[in-house]
């Protein structure tokens, strides 16, 4: 029901997803198809055959296959083919084809697949207890439900990312910001009120945010740095934070670091690590904390464990029952299974996860937004950077324009701990820099002198929004690579003869430049030419830490 298939899907052309057969760049973390989801009383899946499947209670006609009141096991829906998302709602399925209609069914109202005419150019879907949101190619979100005709939800805008909970809706802006609205009775909008709110509302605090859920009336996200939020009700400890006091504004989920995945169904949580760990928090009377045990209230994350030999490749969770994939394309279940829904041809609950007799689509990765304004001879390799989930939300767009001092040490700091599958503290020299004190890159500012990354342009000040020059790059590059390599960088260079302009670099540069030239790790800017005070763009520094990634084999 509640959307925890993460909603990253191109907004490029949607002929451009291709991710059911050949995977296409990422941007962000590792995002995974849109394979399997889960609703009150029943699981809907994307095969490997681009097919959906369905088992569970057919009651209101959401398993789409007419003359079944249930289905043991996962069955074929007819009628749909070239599928490349899927989401289940409270009672009711949607589907996204690769030309990017929309197909819905159930909700009492419609048997069998039925397209929604209204709509074209669709990039994403995302199903809640009554509505159904939709993400288009440029960035809009759309809103319905079954039976209806769907209604833009305005004041959003550069969308990437959408998901659905009971009557709250979530959006995630190509900058990792995080719009809410619909309904806020336990503060599930995470606005500092418990007031309902028809506009969606940015909130406050979060930055940098890569990924989402909505869960029946708490919300979750995911930091840059690995780190999980959550607010909303609380009453089963499905926050996390160790209470069951709710919260109206974003706390800090306990233990987890890394986090790649978020799933919330009704006062259920689920996190996915870059390690392959999942945790579960919450409610877990019917097992769906998949724990061996059922549990009412956890308020803190616990490991769950996985059958022998599974790899997950990606989370959901329906309204009392969660699943996940594996790298093999296997599909595990385990919670609530009054109606089948597990599609373990049983009707008693399960309290770890059970294999289910189906294959997944290739859970390949994909765009978020489009690299269109990304030069054509470097979109290649700027995507492959992007395929590695190493470029934070807040480079996701803009590449011509100049890349700024913080913004370039945010990008190395963020690659530095991603290679070393840890979070750096930035409590120390925090008041080295006066002119950072209010900025949103402040703790990685500080990060970055702490690895002595980077130097200020003044004893007090870094200049945080000034344009990053291409000598200030190659000394942060070289430094980087001191810390990463332990590159030796020679303190003096004779000459640069190879560069017309070596006058013009500054001395305390000239050796950096010197042995990016050499190591072939920054060139300049034509074949004779360094240009040393220009400003880099984020393509060009995008493009250097590609070919460093390929370089060093560091992924």
């Amino acid at each position: 029901m509640m959307k925890q298939w993460k909603r990253f899907i191109a907004l490029a052309s949607v002929f451009a997803l291709c991710i059911t057969v050949t995977p296409v760049q990422a941007v962000g973390t590792n995002r995974q198809n849109v394979v399997v989801d889960g609703g009150m009383s029943h699981s809907i899946i994307l095969t490997d055959k681009d097919t959906v499947q369905v088992c569970g209670s057919n009651q209101e006609y959401q398993l789409g296959i007419p003359d079944k009141e249930q289905i043991t096991a996962p069955q074929t829906v007819e009628g749909l083919d070239n599928v490349v998302s899927v989401a289940a709602g409270y009672n009711f399925s949607a589907a996204l084809k690769y030309n990017g209609t929309v197909y819905t069914w159930g909700g009492g109202q419609q048997e069998t697949p039925t397209a929604v005419n209204e709509l074209s150019n669709v990039v994403a879907i995302a199903a809640g207890q009554m509505d159904i949101l939709a993400l288009a190619g440029d960035g809009t979100v759309w809103q319905w439900s079954v039976g209806g005709k769907p209604a833009q939800v305005s004041g959003l805008r550069d969308i990437v990312a959408i998901d659905a909970g009971g009557s709250h809706f979530l959006a995630l802006t190509t900058n990792g910001e995080v719009y809410a609205w619909g309904g806020n009775w336990s503060g599930q909008l995470g606005n500092g009120t418990t007031q309902d709110s028809t506009k969606p509302q940015k909130l406050n605090g979060l930055f940098n945010i890569i990924d989402i859920a909505a869960g029946y009336s708490h919300s979750l996200a995911i930091g840059s740095n690995g780190t999980v939020y959550a607010w909303g009700s609380n009453g089963y400890g499905q926050l996390g934070d160790g209470t069951t006091e709710d919260s109206s504004e974003p706390v800090v989920v306990k233990s987890i670091k890394n986090a790649a995945q978020v799933a919330a169904g009704t006062d259920c949580s689920l996190a996915l690590t870059k390690d392959k760990k999942i945790y579960s928090w919450g409610y877990g009377e019917y097992g769906q904390l998949g724990i061996n045990g059922a549990v009412i209230s956890q308020t803190s994350p616990k490991i769950i464990s996985l059958p022998s030999g599974s790899v997950p490749a990606g989370i959901a969770c329906g309204t009392y029952h969660c699943l996940f994939t594996s790298e093999s394309g296997a599909v595990y279940a385990w919670g609530r299974n009054k109606n089948y829904q597990l599609g373990t041809k049983k009707n008693v609950n399960a309290e770890t996860p059970q294999r289910i007799t189906a294959t997944v689509a290739d859970a390949g990765m994909y765009h978020t937004n489009s690299l269109d304004s990304v030069s054509s001879w470097a979109r290649e390799e700027v995507g492959v950077l992007y395929d590695k989930g190493v470029v934070p939300p807040l480079l996701w767009n803009s590449y011509q324009g100049n890349i700024t001092r913080a913004e370039f040490a945010h990008l190395l700091v963020s690659l530095y701990q991603d290679l070393r599958n840890s979070t750096l503290s930035a409590t120390n020299n925090q008041g080295k820099f006066k002119d950072i004190q209010d900025h949103p890159l402040k703790d990685d500012i500080v990060r970055a002198y702490n690895l002595k990354l980077i130097s200020g342009t003044s004893g007090t000040t870094f200049s945080p929004d000034k344009p990053l020059t291409r000598q200030e790059a190659a000394k942060m590059l070289c430094t980087f690579l001191n810390v990463v390599e332990g590159a030796n960088v020679p303190t003096k260079v004779s000459s640069m003869t190879y560069y017309k302009d070596a006058a013009e670099i500054s001395d305390w540069a000239a050796p950096y430049v010197a042995y990016c030239y050499q190591n072939n790790i920054m060139k300049g800017s034509s074949a004779d030419t360094f240009s040393p005070t220009t400003n880099l763009s984020r393509e060009q520094g995008l493009l250097i830490v590609s070919r460093l990634t390929e370089k060093y084999d560091w992924f």
